[in-house]
């Protein structure tokens, strides 16, 4: 199924739904929604702690240009499918939960798979140029 939303031409906005691993040393796990609009990548999360699951944070949003990604690397495994982002500066990622450095790594969920197909095709597409 595709999760998209649609934008005034009828053209539908490439996003899907994603979970960081590992996110404050493991003390938390985050979830959110990836969207890729105009220049830049939109990230849509939240934090819970994954002991209780009790304390949550508030929902933030990370926008970041496209300009500023320097290499897509998108794996769809059997059992695991994971969109790897590396930045040009370490400021890029530096309030995202679980990011390490110049690095992100986005984890999907099988069902939203076909979704992440579109997102990472039309991310590369947009870093390298020929979008």
């Amino acid at each position: 199924p595709w999760l998209g939303s649609s934008v005034g031409n009828g053209d539908m906005l490439p996003r899907a739904s994603f979970k960081i691993e590992d996110a404050y040393q493991g003390w938390a796990e985050t979830e959110g929604l990836a969207q890729l609009e105009g220049r830049e990548l939109v990230l849509e999360y939240d934090s819970r702690d994954s002991v209780l699951g009790w304390f949550r944070s508030r929902l933030k949003e990370t926008r970041i240009p496209i300009d500023e990604i320097a290499t897509v690397y998108y794996e769809r495994g059997m059992f695991k499918t994971k969109l790897h982002l590396q930045a040009r500066m370490m400021r890029t990622f530096q309030e995202i939960p679980g990011s390490r450095g110049c690095d992100l790594w986005l984890h999907f969920r099988r069902p939203v798979r076909p979704s992440a197909d579109v997102l990472a095709k039309a991310l590369g597409e947009a870093v390298s140029g020929k979008a």
